[in-house]
């Protein structure tokens, strides 16, 4: 049984090692020779290679497991193991270091089946679980470092506008994504190719905004409100101003159309239903608004919507109160009265259908923050792991923009603006129109 073990690429340390007659009689399969030669070869190339006999992937799971009783070998991630250096090496190996293509930091002991797709996405045409001629071109790579140098330049190419056909290329293998070569003079914002925006959005590069901005909100027209937490700032980013004051103690902000609404929900002003509701007629004339909220948001029609902190949802009525819609909300974001989102209590994006909420149901992860575009043509959701998803078709499909923050998120039909609470920056994504 010791040679029939070590002839199938089992060694001593591994703690199913037949070093006594027990653990000998245990490893025999009804009796037989060839079943029992099939059986240790199973285990060793589970072990191994993450794949069956068959050739049939593993799971990390079970080749972690097959490690430990095989080869004594403890895997704290889907490429540790015998053939890290060599190869060649599991699908999941590879879509772990696909998902992980952007990171320069040691591989580390994660659960890969939670790893989120930072970099590139699973519908690139390189993506590893598309095909096993993917998976056959990364492993001819080599190591594991080797593979994810190779995933890193294609992703760093994706991120590169200096040259079109090279980043083109990226951007397909790397995201699913064509894009477009411009020709003649910058089409006008925003594109009427809802791809196009997408694909601008994720090949664009984060800037930082100077200001310090718990939570922030952008318009139609490029302008963008900014709360410290108990001062209220705004700028046009066309004019590429500074903030200035627009006075107000708020600790969550939005505006279109002109108007700026928001909550002043922290410290005294924080009740059981949450802070004064406020409205700006202009830049320096606040109206407080009957009722308590923890979030408010306005459209670009003047469609006002709120929610307090139990996390039930009000409409302004229009004239002086506010009406009460079913179902439970931690956030609303408002486009206009046709594009009204929310994210319910369990974390999911909802669209309002003028009697009831819709699930929708194609959103990736669990959400904590939702932004409509005035018009409804963008949408941008953040989240519970701070990774950003934008989407131009009202939520039938997502593409995640690179980054990761931990505050908030805000778009219109041409930028993409989000922010830390931690440390209160603020950055965008544009798109060179």
């Amino acid at each position: 049984m010791t040679q029939l073990f070590e002839a199938a690429g089992g060694t001593s340390a591994g703690t199913l090692y037949p070093n006594t007659a027990a653990k000998a009689a245990a490893l025999v399969v009804n009796g037989s020779l060839d079943e029992t030669i099939d059986s240790l070869n199973n285990l060793g190339s589970i072990a191994l290679y993450g794949t069956d006999n068959n050739g049939a992937p593993s799971g990390f799971a079970a080749q972690k497991d097959a490690a430990l009783k095989f080869l004594g070998i403890v895997m704290s991630n889907p490429c540790d193991g015998p053939t890290s250096s060599t190869g060649p090496h599991s699908a999941e190996c590879l879509n772990y270091l696909w998902k992980t293509s952007g990171n320069a930091a040691p591989l580390g002991n994660v659960n890969p089946d939670t790893l989120p797709y930072d970099y590139c996405h699973p519908a690139g045409t390189e993506a590893p679980l598309r095909s096993e001629t993917n998976q056959q071109a990364a492993n001819e790579k080599g190591s594991v470092q080797a593979i994810r140098n190779y995933y890193n330049g294609i992703f760093v190419r994706s991120q590169d506008s200096s040259n079109f056909d090279a980043q083109a290329a990226a951007m397909r293998a790397c995201y699913g994504i064509n894009i477009s070569k411009p020709s003649g003079p910058p089409p006008a914002c925003p594109s009427n190719k809802a791809c196009d925006w997408i694909a601008k959005a994720v090949a664009d590069t984060w800037r930082q905004i100077n200001g310090s901005c718990a939570n922030a909100a952008l318009n139609e027209n490029d302008y963008v409100v900014c709360s410290t937490g108990n001062h209220a700032y705004g700028r046009s980013l066309i004019k590429a101003e500074d903030f200035n004051n627009l006075y107000g103690g708020l600790s969550q902000v939005d505006t279109k159309g002109g108007v700026h609404v928001g909550v002043s929900n922290f410290g005294q002003y924080s009740g059981q239903y949450g802070g004064p509701i406020y409205k700006a007629t202009n830049s320096t004339n606040w109206a407080q608004l009957p009722g308590a909220a923890i979030w408010a948001s306005i459209g670009v029609d003047g469609e006002l919507w709120c929610v307090n902190k139990p996390g039930s949802i009000y409409r302004w009525n229009g004239r002086n109160d506010w009406t009460n819609i079913a179902g439970g909300a931690i956030m609303v974001s408002v486009g206009d009265k046709d594009n009204i989102w929310i994210v319910g209590t369990d974390a999911r994006p909802y669209v309002w259908m003028g009697t009831d909420w819709k699930l929708i149901t194609t959103n990736p992860v669990p959400i904590k923050y939702v932004s409509v575009s005035a018009g409804g043509t963008r949408l941008a959701v953040m989240g519970t792991n701070g990774n950003i998803y934008a989407s131009a078709d009202k939520g039938g499909s997502w593409t995640q923009i690179p980054g990761n923050f931990d505050g908030y998120v805000s778009v219109n039909d041409k930028y993409i603006i989000a922010g830390n609470k931690s440390n209160s920056t603020l950055y965008i994504r544009y798109f060179n129109c």
